[in-house]
């Protein structure tokens, strides 16, 4: 006599329907998770702290504020009120407003100059020097200031020391003689970044080579 069990018929219809919705639902989980973009995910509150210093940005401080002021020039802003309070007692001088090329207005250092063979010769790049003296100074005052700056402070002074002297060509040159501005610029920047590297986008020590002083 055979003594398997009988199930009744409404039960074994049910079970394969659960199992059915199990697997579709795990279908669906597992296709549309990784669908699901970040920014669309609800932002997150505010954090009661300041954030520290990223790599991304110029640092924390007066010199990260005034940095960030003189690369991104902002339309409106007085650049003057962008310089830290002690800056003319720790540096030694008061920056002054200048326009460069392409309009913009920036801060410089009154007797900066540009360091490579022959100076400003024969582009006029002096302007664009002072300016990126100015920075450079910028990251001093951090510097003897115990201010936390990120190799981005340096990184953005030296892209804008690029960006002014391309300018520059653009706007006082033609012909061939744009073509050899633009290829002295190039020079410049390459010095620049170059010294920018060995330093770790960190202080700017003067230091000397023959014809040039780094700074």
């Amino acid at each position: 006599m055979s003594t398997s069990r009988t199930e009744a018929p409404g039960r074994r219809a049910r079970r394969p329907r659960w199992r059915q919705a199990a697997a579709v639902l795990l279908a669906i989980l597992a296709l549309g998770l990784p669908a699901v973009r970040v920014d669309a995910m609800p932002p997150a509150r505010p954090a009661a702290v300041p954030a520290p210093p990223t790599a991304t940005t110029p640092g924390r401080g007066p010199a990260a504020v005034a940095i960030a002021a003189l690369t991104t020039a902002p339309a409106g802003h007085d650049p003057l009120a962008s310089v830290p309070g002690d800056f003319p007692a720790v540096m030694g001088y008061m920056p002054v407003p200048v326009r460069m090329a392409d309009g913009t207005v920036r801060l410089a250092k009154p007797t900066g100059a540009c360091s490579a063979p022959g100076g400003d010769a024969p582009f006029g790049f002096e302007q664009v020097c002072k300016v990126h003296d100015y920075g450079y100074d910028l990251l001093r005052y951090a510097h003897a200031g115990g201010q936390r700056l990120t190799a981005e402070a340096r990184r953005r002074l030296d892209a804008m020391f690029d960006r002014d002297l391309h300018a520059r060509c653009q706007a006082g040159s033609r012909g061939l003689a744009r073509l050899g501005c633009h290829l002295l610029a190039k020079g410049f920047t390459a010095a620049v970044s170059v010294n920018s590297w060995r330093q770790h986008y960190g202080n700017p020590a003067r230091e000397s080579l023959p014809g040039w002083r780094l700074s």
